[in-house]
């Protein structure tokens, strides 16, 4: 896997792997932290930047996660129960 920084793409064996723009923000994020554990709140705030109306769910960001892991190596991305999530960078 390979992180097109300039396209905001995730690439495997030359392939775009197809993310929303939501999964896509997240994997930004993710990457932009290195390996700094990040809470729900700062995940959700990121990703929903822009919208001002959604309200706050740890099940969003669980149900995003779990979306975006689906995509990409699953132990790539790990959580600490009441701490948050961490993402394993290879660079």
């Amino acid at each position: 896997y390979r992180w097109d920084h300039k396209y905001k793409c995730l690439i495997k064996e030359e392939m775009i792997v197809k993310l929303s723009e939501k999964e896509q923000r997240l994997l930004a994020f993710f990457i932009q932290h290195g390996e700094e554990k990040l809470t729900s709140l700062e995940i959700f705030d990121y990703v929903y930047f822009d919208d001002p109306e959604k309200e706050f769910s740890n099940d969003t960001i669980k149900s995003l996660i779990k979306r975006l892991r689906k995509k990409i190596p699953t132990h790539l991305i790990s959580n600490t129960p009441q701490s948050g999530y961490s993402f394993k960078n290879y660079n």
